[in-house]
């Protein structure tokens, strides 16, 4: 059984500027166990702070890549509309992972 506050507190490190690359760390290091963090924390709280987090670190950028890949595009675009802020830093690293997940994608029409 994991422990859920731990969880619940290593996703809101995403949001903060000291600890949002060591956090983004140590989700993928578990990704065996990215269901039951999911169940712990909410799918839409890990993806939203997963894209807050490119304008917080861009240097997590690979680890958030890694993380966001396991969602559908569909989940990816549903989260992203609904954030409160949508800094430019989001957008844009959002654009580049839908044309990783799926060159064909048209996202202009989609954020």
């Amino acid at each position: 059984m994991i422990d859920k506050t731990y969880w619940e507190d290593v996703v809101l490190k995403l949001t903060t500027k000291e600890k949002a690359n060591w956090a983004a760390h140590v989700v993928v290091t578990n990704r065996e166990i990215l269901d039951d963090i999911l169940y712990s924390v909410g799918r839409e709280k890990l993806i939203a702070n997963c894209l807050l987090c490119y304008s917080v670190d861009f240097s997590a950028q690979p680890y958030l890549d890694e993380i966001l890949s396991s969602f559908s595009i569909k989940e990816l675009i549903h989260v992203y509309k609904k954030l409160d802020k949508k800094p430019l830093q989001t957008a844009g690293a959002l654009m580049w992972l839908l044309e990783d997940i799926d060159p064909e994608f048209n996202w202009s029409h989609s954020l």
